[in-house]
C-alpha cells in the first residue's frame, strides 16, 4: 500500500480574485505543502520542498522581494522540511 504524509511548511497570503475566477477581493492562506510518499518497493520520495526560512532571506532583494510584497510569506521554524523529516525517522 502506498503511504502520503502530507507536511505543511507555511503558507503565504494571496488574493483570491487572483487565482480564482470570479474570486473574492480577500486576502487567502495558499499553503505550501509537501508530500513524502511511501511505497512498499519503491521507498520513499519527497516530492517539493515547501517553504524554508532561508526564503525570507532570498527574498530580500530585487526582483524576488516583488514575490515577497506581493505574497506575504507566514513561516514557522518547525514547520521547515529539514525540521519535520526527523520526527519522522529521517535524515534530511
Amino acid at each position: 500500500m502506498v503511504r502520503l504524509h502530507l507536511l505543511d511548511t507555511g503558507f503565504c497570503l494571496a488574493s483570491e480574485h487572483h487565482m480564482l475566477q470570479g474570486g473574492a477581493r480577500r486576502r487567502v492562506e495558499c499553503h505550501a505543502l509537501v508530500g513524502l510518499i511511501e511505497h512498499p518497493n519503491q521507498g520513499y520520495l519527497l516530492f517539493d520542498a515547501g517553504y524554508a526560512p532561508r526564503l525570507l532571506v532570498a527574498t530580500r532583494g530585487w526582483p524576488s522581494g516583488l514575490y515577497r510584497a506581493a505574497t506575504p510569506v507566514r513561516l514557522a521554524r518547525g514547520l521547515a522540511v529539514g525540521v519535520m523529516l526527523p520526527r519522522l525517522g529521517f535524515a534530511p
